[in-house]
């Protein structure tokens, strides 16, 4: 048997989300499944059986939260460890369900994890829980990751904060669970699984925050008919894009390929560049020295506009940012003060006025050989 056909089975009979998808679709959230079941590490500890089964249904509450996502590899995280049951964490001395840690680590309670797919609309799912908070951690973690994504993410935590402070200070029932108000991790990792378990309870009671997780993951739980493609934000007239572009968690490591285009178009414009200083070289109104550094920081500053705008390199980078703004606003500037350094008026003719002091020639004894000797001051260059 296919190892597609193999995964369809398993995660069949359990994932609703995924019975819900056409056949296109279904492909598409299998092949993702194989995707992380082969890049993460999995292990199963107090007597838990790691099987191929487990591992991939494991990945489908992954799956499902970055299914809306173009790029979607969970850069930060390689290992996943299962237990039976409930297991004890020594540093917070509790018992705990499930973790999710910055070294990498994803631990999940097998029967707590299985459970949450028996009663799918109860707002209790560990694995959509804990795949939340790795999504969430590798948005925080990033420090290069597209704009796009950026300002999707600026949008929920100014919504999820103005509810989660609300929890937090009046202490009055909430439609979410009380958990929710430990943190704002929790209270995101909670808001995920109401996200796809109530979707409609939850769009109703808090309309912005359902529209700022249909545009942060990309899709709409609503529209179940129509792959839950996100065609329009709820809660606000806006039309949005059903497909972002380039809507990245993975901070690019060096990739030649992604590398081409921008050193190519940054040699094309440090080229066009130099066209004009070489004008100014010329007539000397510019030093060689002058004029390698402008061209260099130029194209610098094209290369990281270019990767900034082609989504290989952030430029919400603060050192970036400040290099692209300095350099280029800075052009005109630096421009100007060298015009101004050399006293040119630009609309006068140019001249230089010798004056000559002394012309003084001597004849020697060979008439066929003479020399002159010229004496002068420089002059004043207008």
């Amino acid at each position: 048997m296919h190892e597609h056909d193999y995964i369809h089975q398993v995660i069949e009979p359990i994932i609703i989300y995924y019975k819900k998808l056409d056949v296109n679709n279904r492909i598409k959230f299998v092949q993702r499944v194989q995707y992380f079941a082969s890049n993460f590490e999995f292990a199963g500890i107090d007597g838990f059986e790691m099987t191929d089964e487990v591992k991939y249904l494991l990945c489908c509450p992954l799956t499902q939260i970055t299914f809306g996502l173009e790029e979607f590899d969970m850069h930060n995280f390689s290992r996943i460890v299962v237990t039976p049951g409930v297991f004890y964490a020594p540093r917070s001395q509790l018992y705990m369900k499930g973790g999710t840690f910055k070294s990498g680590l994803v631990m999940i309670s097998w029967d707590n994890f299985y459970e949450g797919y028996l009663h799918p609309d109860d707002n209790y799912n560990l694995g959509l829980h804990e795949f939340a908070h790795v999504y969430k951690l590798c948005i925080d973690t990033t420090k290069q990751f597209d704009m796009h994504l950026q300002n999707l993410t600026q949008e929920w935590e100014k919504v999820g904060n103005e509810i989660f402070l609300k929890m937090q200070n009046s202490g009055a029932e909430s439609f979410l669970r009380e958990y929710a108000g430990t943190n704002p991790h929790e209270f995101f990792a909670v808001c995920v699984e109401y996200f796809f378990e109530v979707p409609q309870k939850l769009m109703q009671t808090y309309p912005e925050l359902y529209d700022a997780l249909c545009n942060l993951l990309n899709q709409n739980p609503m529209n179940a008919g129509g792959n839950y493609y996100h065609h329009n934000a709820i809660g606000r007239q806006q039309e949005v894009q059903t497909k972002p572009k380039n809507i990245s968690l993975e901070a690019r490591s060096f990739e030649p390929s992604n590398y081409v285009l921008p050193f190519l178009l940054c040699g094309f414009f440090a080229v066009c560049g130099w066209v004009p200083f070489m004008y100014l070289l010329d007539h000397q109104l510019i030093s060689i020295t002058n004029t390698i550094l402008i061209v260099v920081a130029l194209g610098l500053s094209f290369y990281y506009f270019i990767n900034a705008t082609m989504g290989y390199q952030s430029i919400s980078n603060k050192f970036n940012l400040a290099f692209v703004c300095i350099t280029v606003l800075g052009m005109p500037l630096m421009m100007l003060a060298l015009f101004l350094n050399s006293n040119i008026t630009l609309n006068e003719p140019k001249s230089i006025q010798l004056e000559v002091m002394k012309v003084t020639i001597n004849t020697p004894p060979d008439p066929d050989k003479w020399r002159a000797i010229v004496e002068y001051k420089k002059g004043t260059l207008r």
